[in-house]
């Protein structure tokens, strides 16, 4: 097994685990989220950072990494979208996704 593969899933039962002691741990959440990406679970991704997002509306890392999962399960105006936002609250790293995706 890959041992990239084997530490997400880990992450995501030890991040499962946190969220149900303590559901308002948006970081959890929006780190489980970025585990469920790397898995390739994009729907549980895009869900997790949804949630993150809700509470924290500027959190560029959720806008980008949830703009990643939206790419990979194809929806690319709302990937756009986020990676967009991602950019305009200052996360650079955003450009390069968006000049490789979004024109």
């Amino acid at each position: 097994m890959n041992s990239a593969l084997g530490d997400n899933r880990h992450a995501i039962v030890a991040y499962s685990k946190l969220i149900k002691r303590t559901p308002k741990n948006y970081w959890a959440y929006q780190n489980r989220g970025i585990s469920r990406k790397e898995m390739g679970d994009y729907k549980g991704a895009i869900e997790d950072f949804n949630i993150m997002i809700d509470k924290y509306p500027d959190s560029v890392v959720a806008y980008y990494m949830r703009g990643l999962a939206r790419m990979k399960s194809g929806d690319k105006e709302s990937a756009c979208d986020d990676l967009n936002r991602a950019l305009n609250l200052g996360y650079q790293e955003a450009e390069v996704a968006i000049k490789e995706n979004c024109k």
